[in-house]
């Protein structure tokens, strides 16, 4: 968002949202290249966190925007808002600190990255 608003200030117009758009990808890339590379529990949840704080913003401001459409008050906006980012930055840490522990290869029943579990239960009992 940043590189975008930047490009965008300086000129570059519509080539702002190209900007943008190329941005995203290189950080999204290098972030799950950081996560396939680090073997370190740790270090995998420090990575899922930074990428769950900016989605814990973007879902605060969301949902604050959308309570003004409906919810009067402004102390229940704030409640909706704040839950909305817990929500949002809480999808975004389980998505991505689910790739800290992967199941060992020869356990039976592992189940592989993409596989469902449904087919794992049925292929091995």
């Amino acid at each position: 968002m940043m590189a975008r608003l930047a490009a965008y200030h300086s000129g570059a117009g519509l080539g702002a949202l190209v900007v943008g758009f190329a941005a995203g990808a290189v950080t999204l890339v290098a972030g799950q290249a950081a996560l396939a590379a680090i073997k370190s529990p740790v270090l995998r949840v420090v990575i899922a966190i930074l990428f769950a704080a900016p989605a814990a913003i973007a879902g605060y401001h969301a949902t604050l925007a959308l309570a003004h459409i409906g919810v009067p008050s402004a102390s229940w906006r704030e409640v909706f808002a704040i839950v909305g980012a817990i929500v949002a930055g809480g999808t975004a840490f389980v998505r991505l600190a689910a790739r800290v522990a992967p199941p060992a290869a020869g356990h039976v029943g592992a189940v592989a990255l993409g596989q469902s579990r449904v087919m794992a239960v049925t292929r091995h009992g």
